[in-house]
């Protein structure tokens, strides 16, 4: 009451100050004249207004302005940016919870509570900010709360905190400058770089990477998001948005799984930035040492603090007492009292005395229970054990991982795995006694179990017979029941054996029926050991013997993941063959295009490409926003069971890759189909594959589902909103066209309208759609014919009759022009007139299939193709848009349009390409790493390559084909013509892995009948030189995949090592035709390393990428320090080379979705890989 009538005091104070203000003369200068003129507002300072003079300039300024300019909120919000800054969103939230704690229920406060509130929640405001607070919300009753707490957050919202600029940017759909990965980077050392300098900490990096290590229990250098926010809480100074934006950064896949190697790379950069500015930073680590080793204590006990010891006895005591009552020898009623002595005894000792007493209480504690633990040969080591194990779980959270080495030393072939993803610890079976039914125990448990089996102390034999003398009815019911219990578990144990014989019985049943019905093959007998050198390595349950030079030692091979990592650089194709509406350009007009479940986001001035990648499955639709930025991209589902990604549409940022929102998991069936926008407003459409083709309508703001419905057709090829109506929206199909109204407001979708033909030809797919600004729909269908539906009503109003001799893929209607495009590789352009007159046409080239897709960029027209290129032309400025215009040489993109698997790099290649692939479909293309350019292409129709090979300068063009086919190409380097120089069928098995001799004279060819083909080129008298079979080598288990020529001869012959499926590994001397031991092939060089099985790689097979996968291809960098792995999982991997330890970390990147072949450029600058029916040839960048 005190404090509002004070507060009712000073405003009248005030207003009487202000009266006799306005009431003095107008005589003086202009200023005076101005101030007491306008209204006076109460003083901020609690006492008598300051004169004028007294005032600084520029609240004089202020105070010249009228009195509706000035507006007391936002001066206060401009006044609390700055003291906000440093304080987030949840600490005003917790102010908050203060202030309705300390409030009334008129939402109002004393000034003591609000101070109060404040300094409990550490938000420090200057004297000057809180009387402005109080000045502005406080009445007769209080100060108003609510109003200051939007006050506050209002003007936090205009501080520069992530958060805050992360909830803008949320929020804001339009488009923004895009930052690239650089500057990115940039700004995440520069802010590590001044947290180091400002607190004087550092990164403890040996440290962080054991710990990891110990996480990461895959070896695959990647952990979850969660288990390295824990590592960094607990061992760097890092918190808060830092933290987690890094971690962001870091989780590239955006699947949780972060990269510690790059997590760490960043610290350790910014650390040196830092140390390189401030020198003395740098002794920081030795100086924590040096004081590590005054506080470092070896018993883990003596660690713990008193209240912790007791918790942990009085924990232990109460499992032995729980263990002992489930046991046949039940404890006694004695022994029940001394245990609960001793628990009062450590409880009362521990609460009574003093922290400086805590060391000597917690001893006498252990002397006095010892008596009983003495009981378990061993117990007190369990307990030291279990105290060392609980701290070690404090510090790391983690359960480790315990695996026998030799099992077969064990229980037969049955093995004891523990599989989660924690650290691992290897347990030898003989230091922890394995026994022999599989079980595996450690030191302390081994001895605890033994010694309850054999030694009893006299102690307990003691008072259990004493306790038989005082008790003997209790003791006589306890045998009782122990007995009964016995012969109760005795029948159940039986019943357990006569269900097992039953059950063993029948599996062998079923067993002798497998056999009978399969036809028997030869098991693999046992590799025996050639020499004491060589190794057998377990690959997927088999044995394989590897041989190993004598000379080689990898006893100082690191398992550290190699500094070097992968980042994507470039995706050479697009989807055209059976995608449709696949091209946009965006507000920051990069070009957007999909591939396989990657978006990429192409700047043509630039040369540059950008990626998302945070579909699971392939992507098959993508519409874009009005606003250039927004975009929606549906996937499929899997199609296999091993994988249970649903169908989806994502709704993601263009500038920021982020994605918004995932809509329809669970819902849409098989895939979803189309997509798209209307006009100016926040809602888009979806299709799926489900058999009725349901229709959906989502709101983008929130991804929340507006309204649903079904189409009931049995193929919907496109999707469209009239941009007159935004309401409307059009579907089109197979003997389909119809108009749907949305009905948001209502969460209804209904149809409007049915075609109505009238007397015109009914087509049986209308395949594409488009309107104009007026809202007329444009319709392309499988006659050939281009209808006009005027104002986007259902009848038609204009048409032009077999416009394509094919059906209509695309449909654009441009500049008062329709530009169609069709199967048969031909763009036709119409006048936009009665008439619908040819204004001009274009053919493309035979190579690039049929028009997939028109989209207008800048001045030139791009045009997607069904054989998944990107091709351009500069439109005519007047005119007709194709009047004499030619197609620009160098595509935008070119890839393959089926399966593709042949890989191989071109050492010195004479027109500038680096690397060469080949697929199923007959393309064969030559790529530039350097200029991420297409360089040649030819097609070969009906030719199905997997394997290729080529010279150093690529002019000779060796194939393998799935029909067993060996091709023989020679390039001209004149006219880039090619010739056919063999061609022959050599088996009815498909080849899948050939290779070129050195000097291009010989060539071997393997494949699935598990034989090695070798050709020559010999000179013949009659018809020159022409290449013959030599003959063949026999001998592998498997389908050969792959092979290494000798980089010279030996003895004037030269040698091929090769690996086939079966995971076994052959040495061959080509002139003799004829296996040879490893041994004589010891001290030659390879001229390639492409062979699965090698000594040096023997530790890839222990990795979780050979364990759960099959390695399909490796190749190994020029300075032979690190080697590329593609398995069949899809994923991507470096390791160290060499790479014969097993335990070995890894780099591991998602790619594809099974990595087919794989190779480094010849620079070593980049990684290539194809992904076989994904169409897909990536080009990682090696960073």
């Amino acid at each position: 009451m005190n404090t509002s009538l004070r507060a009712q005091a000073r405003r009248d104070r005030n207003a009487a100050i202000g009266q006799r203000g306005t009431t003095q003369s107008n005589s003086g200068n202009s200023l005076d004249t101005l101030n007491s003129k306008r209204e006076r507002s109460p003083s901020p300072y609690g006492r008598r207004s300051p004169r004028i003079a007294d005032t600084p300039v520029e609240d004089i300024i202020v105070d010249i302005l009228p009195s509706e300019h000035v507006d007391p909120k936002e001066k206060l919000e401009k006044a609390l940016k700055d003291a906000l800054e440093q304080y987030s969103r949840q600490r005003l939230r917790a102010v908050h919870m203060s202030l309705r704690r300390y409030g009334n229920v008129e939402a109002r406060i004393s000034q003591k509570d609000l101070l109060q509130a404040l300094q409990e929640n550490e938000v420090n405001l200057s004297n000057r900010l809180f009387q402005m607070i109080l000045e502005i919300f406080e009445d007769h009753v209080g100060v108003d709360y609510e109003d200051m707490y939007k006050c506050l957050t209002a003007a936090h919202d205009k501080t520069n905190r992530d958060s805050v600029k992360a909830r803008r940017l949320r929020n804001d759909l339009s488009a923004h400058a895009d930052v690239s990965l650089e500057k990115q980077d940039a700004e995440f050392l520069r802010r590590i770089e001044e947290m180091l300098i400002k607190n004087k900490v550092f990164f403890d990096i040996d440290a962080l990477r054991k710990d990891f290590q110990s996480w990461d229990s895959t070896r695959t250098g990647k952990i979850a998001k969660e288990s390295i926010l824990m590592v960094c809480n607990d061992r760097t100074p890092l918190y808060g948005a830092l933290l987690k934006n890094l971690v962001k950064r870091c989780d590239v896949e955006k699947n949780g799984q972060v990269s510690w190697p790059e997590f760490i790379n960043f610290l350790d950069k910014g650390q040196q930035r830092a140390w390189l500015k401030f020198p003395e930073l740098s002794k920081l680590p030795e100086k924590a040492k040096q004081e590590s080793k005054f506080t470092m204590n070896q018993n883990p006990i003596e660690e713990l603090s008193t209240n912790a010891r007791s918790r942990v006895v009085s924990k232990l005591l109460r499992r032995r007492e729980k263990s002992t009552l489930s046991n046949s020898d039940k404890i006694t009623s004695k022994e029940k009292s001394d245990l609960k002595k001793e628990k009062a005894n450590v409880s009362a000792e521990n609460s009574s005395k003093e922290n400086a007493e805590g060391d000597s209480s917690a001893k006498t504690s252990m002397k006095r229970f010892g008596r009983l633990v003495s009981s378990s040969t061993g117990f007190l080591n369990h307990v030291k054990s279990m105290v060392a194990g609980k701290k070690k779980l404090v510090e790391t959270e983690q359960v480790p991982i315990i695996e026998v080495e030799n099992p077969s030393e064990a229980s037969g072939d049955s093995e004891v795995k523990v599989d989660t993803d924690k650290p691992k610890v290897n347990v030898s079976p003989a230091a922890n006694g394995v026994s022999g039914s599989g079980d595996v125990s450690t030191g302390s448990s081994a001895e605890t179990t033994s010694g309850k089996e054999k030694k009893k102390p006299a102690e307990v034999n003691k008072s259990s017979s004493e306790n038989k003398r005082n008790d003997k009815d209790k003791s006589k019911e306890s045998k009782n029941a122990s007995s009964e219990n016995t012969s109760k578990s005795n029948d159940k144990k039986e019943e357990l054996k006569e269900t097992k014989s039953t059950t063993e019985k029948k599996q062998e049943k079923t067993n002798n029926k497998v056999k009978e019905e399969k036809p028997e093959v030869e098991s693999d007998p046992e590799p025996e050991l050639t020499s004491p050198n060589d190794v057998i390595v377990n690959i997927h349950e088999k044995n394989v013997r590897v041989f190993r030079p004598s000379s080689y030692k990898d006893n100082n091979l690191p398992i550290d993941p190699p500094r070097e990592r992968l980042q994507l650089d470039w995706i050479y194709g697009y989807r055209g063959h059976d995608c449709r509406m696949n091209i946009h350009v965006l507000a920051n007009q990069e070009i957007a295009y999909f591939l396989a479940n990657t978006v990429i986001l192409y700047n043509l001035e630039a040369h540059t490409q950008r990626h998302y990648r945070e579909h699971t499955e392939d992507i098959k639709c993508m519409a874009v926003h009005t606003n250039g930025n927004i975009i929606a991209t549906g996937q499929c589902a899997s199609k296999s069971s091993l994988q249970q990604n649903t169908a989806n549409v994502r709704i993601w940022r263009a500038d920021t890759l982020q994605t918004m929102y995932t809509l329809g998991s669970g819902m849409f069936t098989k895939a979803v189909m189309s997509v798209a926008f209307p006009k100016d407003t926040d809602l888009v459409a979806a299709v799926d594959l489900s058999q009725d083709k349901q229709l959906t309508v989502w709101d983008v703001t929130d991804g929340k589902l507006v309204a649903n419905t079904f189409i009931n057709i049995d193929v919907v090829c496109a999707i469209g909103f009239n941009p007159a109506d935004p309401n409307l929206l059009v579907t089109v199909g197979k003997e389909h066209i119809g108009w749907w109204k949305v009905y948001a407001e209502t969460h209804t979708i209904q149809k409007f309208a049915n075609p109505d033909y009238e007397n015109y030809l009914r087509a049986r797919f209308v395949i594409c759609l488009t309107h104009n600004e007026k809202g007329d729909l444009i319709t392309g269908d499988s006659n050939g014919t281009i209808y006009i539906w005027g104002g986007g009503g259902h009848k038609i109003t204009n048409f032009v009759k077999h416009s394509h001799e094919c059906p209509i893929f695309t449909v654009l209607y441009y500049r008062h022009h329709v530009l169609s495009g069709g199967r048969d590789g031909t763009l036709q352009c119409w006048q936009w007139n009665k008439n619908m007159d040819n204004a001009g046409s274009m053919e493309l080239p035979k190579s690039e299939g049929g028009v997939r897709m028109l989209h207008v960029y800048k001045e030139s027209l791009l045009i997607g193709t069904t054989m998944n290129s990107i091709l351009s032309v500069t439109l005519a400025e007047k005119g007709s848009p194709l009047e004499d215009v030619e197609l620009h040489p160098q595509p935008i993109t070119q890839g393959h349009f089926d399966d593709v698997r042949g890989l191989q790099k071109i050492p010195k290649s004479f027109i500038g390409a680096d690397f060469l692939t080949a697929g199923v479909d007959g393309v064969i293309s030559k790529f530039s790493t350097e200029n991420h350019q297409p360089v040649w292409k030819i097609v070969m129709k009906d030719t199905t390559f997997l394997c290729v090979d080529c010279s150093t300068e690529g002019k000779l063009l060796a194939f393998g084909t799935h029909d067993g086919h060996l091709i023989l190409l020679e390039l001209n380097p004149d006219d880039l013509s090619v010739t056919e120089a063999f061609n022959m069928k050599l088996t009815k098995e498909r080849l899948d892995t050939v290779k070129l001799s050195p000097d291009c004279l010989s060539v071997a060819i393997g494949g699935h009948d598990k034989a090695i083909y070798i050709f020559s080129l010999v000179e013949r008298e009659d018809v020159g030189k022409v290449w013959e079979m030599q003959g063949k080598c026999k001998g592998h288990r498997g389908a050969v995949t792959a092979m290494d020529w000798s980089a010279e001869r030996l003895n004037g012959d030269y040698y091929i090592r090769s690996s086939s499926s079966s995971c076994d590994q052959r040495f061959w001397n080509v002139a003799k035709l004829e296996a040879v031991q490893g041994s004589v092939c010891e001290n030659i060089q390879w001229a390639s390393d492409r062979c699965i099985i090698d000594h040096k790689l023997t530790g890839l097979w222990g990795s979780k990428q050979g364990k759960e996968g099959m390695i399909h291809s490796v190749d190994i960098n020029p300075p032979k320090t690190v080697v590329a792995i593609g398995d069949s999982n899809g994923h991507l991997s470096l390791f160290r080379y060499p790479c014969s330890k097993s335990g070995v970390f890894s780099h591991t990147y998602r790619c594809h979705h099974g990595v087919h072949n794989t190779c480094f450029s010849p620079s070593g600058n980049y990684v290539l890989s194809v992904g076989g029916k994904d169409s897909c040839v990536m080009q990682w960048k090696v960073v």
